[in-house]
């Protein structure tokens, strides 16, 4: 199986931007976890990195 391909912020209805409004809770809550273990190893996230095509956006 390969890598599966981004979805467009369009695509994703917006749910890819990672503060996207109206995101259930848990979603926000994933990515506040991600976004705290990036930055404490001085990483940063890509603005639309929560989604591709062959997964939901609002889990990521």
């Amino acid at each position: 199986m390969g890598s599966p391909e981004a979805a467009t912020p369009e695509e994703s209805g917006g749910a890819c931007y990672t503060h996207a409004a109206g995101l259930p809770a848990q979603a926000q809550q994933n990515r506040a976890v991600m976004l705290e273990a990036l930055t404490a190893v001085g990483m940063v996230n890509y603005p639309t990195e929560w989604c591709s095509q062959s997964s939901s956006c609002v889990q990521a």
